[in-house]
């Protein structure tokens, strides 16, 4: 599905990792804030200035079972960064 993109991506991911590591460290930290929108809108968020009640500290399962839900439903996307980039570990952190 992904197959060509992914190689365009790939070939990329080659370049940044010839720059600075500033260069890196910035699109993968502008990259993992884009992907953490929706979660912090929904457990980190409030209405009209009430926090939510997905906020909550005994609200963890529901958390952890909806970050679980996306690392698996975005692998495939992922991918296309090289594994010693570690972007599933940077998600989680």
């Amino acid at each position: 599905m992904f197959g060509g993109s992914r190689m365009v991506a790939g070939g990329g991911c080659g370049v940044v990792d010839a720059l600075e590591p500033s260069v890196k460290d910035k699109l993968l930290k502008n990259f993992c804030d884009k992907e953490l929108i929706s979660y912090h809108q929904i457990f980190e968020g409030s209405i009209f200035g009430i926090p939510s009640e997905l906020a909550k500290l005994d609200k963890t399962k529901i958390r952890y079972a909806w970050f679980k839900c996306r690392l698996s439903t975005n692998e495939e996307i992922w991918k296309i960064f090289p594994t010693s980039w570690h972007v599933d570990y940077l998600l989680c952190i």
